[in-house]
């Protein structure tokens, strides 16, 4: 019966995964060529601050709500709306510092009213809360369908846009209205279902999650300040030609993580928990976690880089051709992204939180670093390669350091090495048999 829900939530996740990824890559080639290198370039640095706030408002609560409704299953009502309302106030509290920051220096530049319409998504999104609960009951069905639906709308809406010739502004406009459109529907459905009932607000849990998720929230802001940065440094930097060109590189890179991420989010639930029961067998099923995972992202990548300028010009043209040397930098990272999601959520049954925040700050500390050195000289190349080097230094060469993370080394070398492992073991066997 398990086996047969993680079947049908895969399922689910790859189409969710595989839908968005097509039709958003199609509407982002439209969009790139209509807005130009320049255009598509602020757009990006736009989003990439809002998600930078959000990782602020996020305050880290994403695993360990998780891990509190799968073992705390009876209190799922006061765990999702207290988790609800100290989301929305820090959502508040932010924008509220954005709007405050903006009016005092900076108030007359058109970036700067881009940049605080795209900041209320740090309050819309509070939805993700409920995002959580879905996970953590291993059914994305509905998740799956909502995101879509309003997704496929502002779809249409920004062909709509990019037929009209319209400017960053509107596609602005819709990126807000996409999320607006996926919270309303995901509170609607809740309040209808009873979940949300803001009387069994507890305040012990929001102090909980507040000190828990204390560390997690440095560690989370530092892991979206470090994968967000080299588009923030570039656009000060190089300019937002530089931001454009390595903005397209990303995109298609991200299609990388597509199967890795699909498999990460779905098995770790089921597998935190045989924790409790089976320590052991525990083990063993994030190596091979890690195993899978790495391996198809090394195959992947693989391919992706002996067809990167192939696709860079059917895709984007001769205008983008220069993102094709940093595509092939960056498919290479999805190994390590795919090793962070992994070992994060297993610091976490395990305690260790703390070390993900160390490992995250590591990363941005050595980014920045290697940023203000690499981009003067190599514009969006020099970024590629600084975020190549930051996340293996602390996404792999950080958990051999400390004692208490180093077994999170091994399992991450075991993956890498998972192929020639496994082929040694059966040829054992072979000759066992024999």
């Amino acid at each position: 019966m398990v086996n047969l829900r993680i079947i049908k939530n895969i399922t689910w996740l790859l189409f969710d995964k595989l839908f968005r990824i097509t039709v958003g890559m199609f509407v982002f080639v439209y969009m790139a060529r209509s807005l130009d290198v320049e255009g598509i370039g602020l757009y990006s640095f736009i989003i990439s601050f809002s998600v930078l706030l959000n990782a602020v408002a996020n305050f880290g609560l994403k695993n360990q709500i998780i891990k509190d409704l799968v073992f705390y299953k009876r209190s799922v009502s006061r765990i999702i709306n207290s988790a609800i309302v100290f989301r929305v106030s820090l959502g508040f509290i932010i924008y509220g510092l954005v709007v405050i920051y903006s009016s005092l220096f900076d108030s007359v530049s058109e970036d700067s009213y881009l940049l605080l319409v795209a900041s209320a998504s740090v309050i819309l999104s509070s939805s993700d809360v409920i995002k959580y609960l879905y996970e953590a009951k291993v059914r994305y069905k509905i998740v799956v369908l909502i995101e879509n639906f309003s997704f496929i709308l502002c779809s249409f809406g920004r062909f709509y846009a990019i037929i009209r010739g319209f400017d960053v502004e509107i596609f602005v406009y819709i990126y807000v209205l996409e999320i607006l459109l996926t919270t309303i529907t995901l509170y609607t459905i809740q309040f209808k279902k009873r979940i949300l009932k803001f009387t069994v607000i507890n305040k012990r849990y929001i102090k909980k999650l507040f000190f828990n998720c204390l560390p997690l929230v440095v560690s989370s802001i530092s892991w979206i300040a470090y994968t967000r940065s080299d588009q923030l440094m570039l656009k000060y930097i190089s300019g937002v030609e530089s931001v454009g060109l390595y903005s397209v590189a990303l995109k298609l890179s991200d299609a990388i993580i597509l199967i890795p991420s699909i498999l990460v989010t779905t098995m770790i639930p089921i597998i935190s928990k045989v924790r409790p029961k089976n320590k052991i067998l525990y083990e063993n099923k994030i190596k091979n976690l890690y195993g899978f995972t790495l391996t198809i992202s090394m195959l992947l990548s693989f391919i992706i880089c002996f067809m990167s300028s192939t696709v860079v010009n059917i895709l984007y043209g001769v205008a983008f051709i220069e993102s094709a040397t940093v595509l092939n930098i960056m498919v290479w990272c999805s190994l390590f992204y795919s090793m962070a999601t992994i070992s994060g959520r297993y610091l976490v049954n395990e305690g260790l939180q703390k070390y993900t925040m160390y490992r995250h700050l590591s990363a941005l500390g050595l980014n920045i670093l290697l940023n203000l050195i690499l981009i003067p000289l190599y514009n969006e190349v020099g970024a590629a390669v600084s975020s190549l080097i930051s996340l293996i230094s602390a996404n792999y060469f950080f958990d051999l350091i400390n004692r208490k993370t180093r077994v999170c080394f091994y399992h991450k070398t075991f993956g890498l090495l998972y192929i020639p492992l496994k082929s040694i073991e059966f040829v054992g066997k072979l000759g066992v048999r024999k």
